[in-house]
């Protein structure tokens, strides 16, 4: 059985390992240990959005068309100020021409009087008491920035700075492995003019999109599972890089979006984007999946200091009797030439079965409330990232020596 796994990390000046890349998945902090992590695989949303175009080309499209009706389940019995119902199943055909979209991938946050919500491919807002004021496709809602087909896994965040809420999806496209001016990878962000955007429409939101295709290695790379988050002058969009056509993993990169208020992004202008930077390169650390943490605090984290890229994905010595940890990486002066500082690495202790004679197993999937169906949870990326009042927090999923359970740890991040 799984849990949620939340990491408290207390914030103090960096102490700086210097570490010795061996392969993409195993590499060492220092010459007494060698830490190992599971490898990085395609998130669900974009395999699901690259059978289907496959299906698309080929004229196959009918078995992504759902015919049918979706059984809720019973709604749980959380002792919660408020529940209403948001997406359901049967609504993505509605608005994306019959075709149903898994996994959902939703992502939800609160504002200042509504709620707004994204799943595979769609976008909604309702008030605090659950009536929907706006839904439509996420095509629809990135239509000025004319996407090629389907996007996949967006994610919405809530910038409590400016009051905005601000929206990331992903587009792929892919013609041949190698390199083909074909082959499309987009970023498209949006944010809100106001706290309280009325529509879907450029009447209430600002809109860019990033270029994310990389060429590395020789070949065509393309941005899966984005990382996204905020401080007090930034967005931050993290992405795990993979072959068009192949999926090979080619590594982890990060753009820093300067949200430019007067003027920029944020008024309506020109978004100033830098990136895709390839900071576990830079800093000899492990790629994979890193979440930016959100940065919460009238000043930041401190002056000259943007935010914290965080992994985890099994991080470990190995067992029997190994020892699992956090990758932390510091990203500096984001808006004028950025550096990235670290990696440290901070020991969470024995908590899985991993490494060494385990392997890295798969997770089991997960019980819910009010339904037989258990949920599949993947792998053990890190899922989101906060910072506040000067402690780093994660979140993941594992499987506990310890059994199930909601954790907290408590650590130094070293001083320097």
């Amino acid at each position: 059985m799984k849990q949620q796994y939340l990491f408290r990390l207390t914030v103090l000046p960096f102490l700086i390992f210097l570490l010795s890349l061996i392969t993409l998945d195993t590499f060492a902090q220092t010459q007494d240990k060698i830490y190992t992590t599971e490898e990085t695989t395609i998130s669900g949303g974009a395999e699901f959005n690259i059978m289907l175009q496959e299906a698309i080309r080929n004229g196959n499209v009918d078995k992504f068309i759902y015919s049918g009706n979706f059984t809720s389940p019973t709604p749980n019995s959380l002792n919660t100020v408020t529940t209403f119902d948001g997406f359901d199943y049967d609504d993505n055909p509605i608005f994306n021409g019959g075709i149903s979209f898994i996994p959902p991938d939703p992502s939800g946050v609160g504002g200042l009087d509504r709620v707004i919500a994204v799943v595979n491919t769609m976008i909604e807002c309702r008030d605090t008491t659950g009536i929907l004021l706006w839904q439509d496709d996420l095509a629809g809602f990135f239509t000025s920035l004319t996407p090629t087909t389907f996007t996949f896994d967006p994610k919405v965040i809530y910038d409590q700075y400016e009051n905005r809420f601000v929206v990331v999806d992903l587009e792929i496209f892919e013609v041949a492995s190698g390199t083909d001016p074909g082959n499309i990878s987009r970023i498209f962000l949006a944010v809100s003019k106001t706290s309280t955007p009325a529509t879907a429409t450029s009447t209430d939101w600002w809109y860019t999109a990033i270029d994310a295709k990389e060429v590395i290695g020789g070949a065509d790379h393309w941005a899966d599972y984005p990382g996204f988050a905020i401080d007090e002058e930034a967005v931050y969009v993290t992405a795990n890089m993979f072959s068009h056509v192949d999926g090979i993993f080619g590594g982890t990169r990060l753009w820093i979006i300067d949200k430019g208020v007067a003027g920029g992004f944020y008024g309506g202008g020109a978004a100033t984007v830098t990136g895709g930077w390839d900071f576990p390169g830079l800093t000899g650390g492990s790629a994979g999946t890193h979440q930016p943490a959100h940065v919460f605090g009238s000043t930041g984290v401190a002056t000259g200091v943007g935010t914290f890229l965080v992994k985890y994905s099994g991080l470990t010595t190995g067992g029997p009797g190994g020892t699992e940890a956090i990758q932390v990486i510091r990203v500096d002066d984001p808006l004028g030439s950025p550096t990235f500082v670290g990696p440290e690495f901070v020991s969470m202790g024995d908590i899985e079965d991993l490494g060494g004679v385990f392997g890295f197993p798969a997770l089991p999937d997960a019980p819910q409330l009010g339904s037989g169906t258990e949920i599949e949870v993947n792998d053990r990326r890190t899922l989101h990232a906060v910072w506040r009042n000067n402690s780093l927090w994660l979140t993941t999923t594992i499987n506990p020596n310890s059994g199930p359970g909601i954790r907290t740890n408590n650590c130094s991040l070293g001083s320097a």
